[in-house]
């Protein structure tokens, strides 16, 4: 199986552990990314992308 690595900067929200059984263990976090650009007539947007992980 390929593995693949990636990184993503930004500001972390919430943070969960959820424990099951004896020795098990579910971490869940978001990261919350933005993007900012000009559009042609100068105009500035920005855009929030929320990304949820688990470990």
């Amino acid at each position: 199986m390929d593995k693949a690595n990636f990184e993503i900067v930004g500001n972390v929200g919430k943070i969960e552990i959820k424990t099951f059984g004896k020795t098990g263990k579910l971490a869940t976090l978001s990261v919350a990314t933005s993007e900012r650009w000009k559009t042609e007539d100068g105009t500035q947007k920005d855009r929030t992308h929320s990304h949820e992980m688990c470990q």
